[in-house]
């Protein structure tokens, strides 16, 4: 049997630390680490290991006698320790005997037999002897007084041992570490002691109790999941004691939430203090003036914490802290801070991620201030954002552009929000002319009523201009989606001159995106100028867009159709457009064919059921004899529609019959879709027509080979109530 602990002699017990216990008569293991024959002293603790019949050093220093092996890099060491109640003896642990005097110089003599272990009672001897801690040959001799109460105890069955319960009974050597003292420990002189002595011990002993309890106390549950690493987790934790926070009283908070708050706020890892940013903006309002001041200098703290991460969750609360905190603490506290954050490079990897979130709460502290101190105090930094050399700044001074512009104010949208706008309507990075240009629209709106066709039409329209032309399509696409809202604010002449040529180039433009942003949007231009103009130019566009390779387009087109065909009149959409609705029927993606459906739906309801009867009934009917199979049960879909905007009369007299004759399809899927047909259509007519045409054709169905025909059949006369 091998062990990485040193080789004992056959007969003595193994080492006490790090070892397993061998019977004494099992065959030494075999190592190369240092032999200790019977009767040796055993190493210091943290000394290597003496040769037989060396000195005991005095303390566990790096001096040795000559002749001394030298440490061993992993030796083991344990604590020497003493029998109880052995005055004068010599000690001992685990067949290694060490002199009682300390400091002794002198080679430790030749011992007498002793007994291996000491005992403190019978029943400690019996649950070890039984645990298999101690050789069962191995009997304890030193009896116990008759007087010590521990003699008398009852004899219970063993428990599962352990180690430490084995070393609760030795106690420890004068030159070794004390053993930490449990509160249950019982051990002294065995003498009476006074019942002062008692009380006072008791009374330790329960102060003692206390503070381990409050020790050991588990952290509060959302208090903990406020500092794990996910951050999906620690977000739900912060909205949940952001609700907790509003049930508390004042009272309440400053006893319990806001300590809470501190530990966060103070905590080693940067988890805790991202997550204690959320929590100041709920408690600030409802604390005493005193905890306002410790709660604003917490919050400093995390603006100017070294990690960038907790510097980033400052900014992005920065704004909702602003909105509760006092004006004078505002201008003389909060704004340094928004400065400083504003202008973060304390780092390389994240050096703008604390900035871009800087612009958020420049809205909130913009809001709160009169326009004097935001041109003093905010302005100045929103500038330097609007050119910040970080795109993602720029991006997001862009994202937020018109919420600044509310926020500041006319005065100062016209001397400096608008230079800035045109600035990023010229970016060199295509994601800041995106987000720009998807804001057109609402600046112009926002624009003071006495400058707005001014600024328009000097500032804005010339960088409108470019972007209609630019190379990023996304951006033409942005554009294309808003710049048929400056139609009702330039007014119908401008409208003519300056926009309609930008209409038409966009609705040639070769990204399928930008055509059909523009044709989304033609209600705009429609209550200007009206939608001839641009019905040349439209048509062209429509088809081209209607046969797109890319289906999701096709989709947006057929959505858009009800709203052309609106705007365009019932002839232009016969002439031109009818054809393509009928084509999308007979379309190879299903979502396409379904949206057709629709589509039809919307158009009979808009021209009325003369125009369905002439126009697209006769055609959705001629489906039924389709040689594909998905067009026949296109035609069922086009006929459970158009029955709710025909009425009964119309599809009795023409739908109803086509539906029946398909009850004999070859493909089962037609058939029982012929079931689910007849089950919607019943409602419709009265009992007598189901009786007479509905209820032999579903008869007909209940007994068809396929068991799917079958069950819609038999649904469709429960439904109907013809089972009978």
């Amino acid at each position: 049997m091998s062990s990485p602990s040193p080789v004992f002699a056959p007969g003595t017990p193994p080492p006490f630390h790090h070892s397993p216990f061998f019977a004494p008569s099992a065959p030494p293991p075999s190592s190369s680490s240092p032999v200790f024959a019977p009767g040796t002293p055993p190493p210091f603790r943290h000394s290597p290991v003496f040769a037989p019949g060396t000195p005991i050093p005095s303390s566990p220093s790096p001096e040795f006698a000559p002749g001394t092996p030298p440490p061993s890099r992993h030796a083991w060491c344990v604590p020497v320790y003493t029998l109880p109640a052995c005055p004068g003896a010599f000690y001992m642990v685990q067949d290694n005997y060490f002199n009682k005097a300390a400091g002794a110089t002198t080679p430790v003599p030749t011992l007498p037999e002793v007994p291996k272990f000491e005992f403190k009672s019978k029943l400690t001897k019996q649950k070890s002897m039984d645990d298999g801690l101690l050789p069962t040959e191995q009997k304890p001799s030193l009896p116990l007084k008759d007087s010590d109460p521990r003699s008398s105890s009852r004899r219970s069955k063993p428990r599962p041992h352990s180690l430490s319960l084995l070393l609760s009974q030795i106690k420890p050597h004068p030159h070794s570490p004390p053993l930490p003292v449990r509160s249950s420990d019982k051990r002294g002189s065995g003498k009476q002691k006074t019942s002062a002595s008692k009380n006072s011990v008791s009374s330790k002993l329960q102060r003692q109790q206390t503070v381990d309890k409050k020790k050991y106390l588990p952290d509060p549950p959302l208090e903990s999941l406020a500092t794990v690493e996910e951050t999906v987790v620690r977000d739900k934790a912060v909205d949940s004691l952001r609700q907790i926070a509003a049930e508390h009283s004042p009272a309440d908070l400053e006893n319990h939430f806001v300590p809470l708050l501190k530990r966060l706020s103070a905590g080693d890892w940067f988890t805790s203090r991202t997550s204690a940013c959320g929590l100041f903006s709920v408690c600030y309002p409802r604390v005493s003036n005193s905890v306002k001041s410790e709660l604003r200098q917490h919050f400093r703290n995390l603006c100017g914490d070294d990690t960038p991460m907790v510097r980033r969750a400052a900014a992005g609360k920065l704004g909702e802290f602003a909105k509760v905190v006092e004006t004078e603490y505002l201008k003389s506290e909060l704004i340094p801070l928004f400065t400083a954050l504003a202008q973060d490079e304390q780092n390389i990897i994240f050096q703008d991620s604390v900035r871009l979130l800087a612009v958020e709460a420049c809205v909130s502290i913009a809001s709160l201030l009169p326009p004097d101190d935001t041109e003093q105090l905010v302005m100045p930094t929103l500038r330097q954002a609007a050119e910040d050399k970080s795109w993602r700044v720029r991006y997001m001074v862009a994202d937020k552009f018109t919420d600044l512009q509310k926020a500041v104010g006319p005065e100062i949208t016209k001397n400096d929000l608008v230079p800035a706008f045109q600035s990023l309507l010229k970016d060199c990075e295509a994601e800041v002319r995106a987000a720009s240009a998807h804001k057109v629209k609402d600046f112009c709106q926002n624009l003071s009523p006495d400058v707005r066709e001014t600024t328009i039409m000097t500032n804005i329209l010339p960088c409108v201009k470019d972007l209609v032309s630019d190379a990023n399509q996304h951006v033409k696409s942005a554009l294309a989606s808003v710049i048929m809202g400056l139609s009702p604010i330039l007014g119908k002449d401008n409208t003519i001159e300056h926009l309609l040529p930008l209409f038409l180039s966009q609705l040639k433009d070769e990204c399928p995106e930008v055509r059909l942003n523009i044709i989304s949007n033609l209600d705009c231009v429609n209550e200007v100028i009206g939608i001839q103009q641009l019905s040349q130019s439209l048509l062209p566009a429509i088809v081209e867009l209607a046969e797109d390779t890319k289906w999701r387009v096709r989709l947006a087109i057929i959505e858009y159709m009800p709203l052309l065909a609106g705007q365009l009149g019932v002839e232009f959409f016969e002439e031109k457009l009818n054809s393509l609705c009928m084509t999308w029927l007979v379309d190879h993606v299903y979502a396409i064919r379904d949206a057709a459906t629709q589509n039809l739906k919307k158009l009979v309801e808009k021209f009325g059921v003369d125009w369905a009867q002439q126009t697209v009934i006769p055609k959705v009917l001629q489906m039924a004899r389709d040689q594909n199979y998905l067009h026949r049960m296109t035609c069922l879909f086009c006929i459970n529609l158009l029955s709710e905007a025909c009425g009964s009369d119309l599809t009795l007299k023409l739908m109803l019959p086509t539906v029946t004759g398909m009850a004999g399809d070859p493909v089962a899927n037609v058939r029982f879709n012929v079931a689910k047909t007849l089950q919607k259509l019943g409602p419709l007519f009265d009992q007598s027509t189901c009786q007479q045409q509905i209820k032999p054709c579903l008869d007909k169905l209940k007994t068809d080979s396929d068991i799917d025909v079958q069950y819609f059949a038999l649904e469709a006369l429960d439904a109907l109530k013809l089972s009978a």
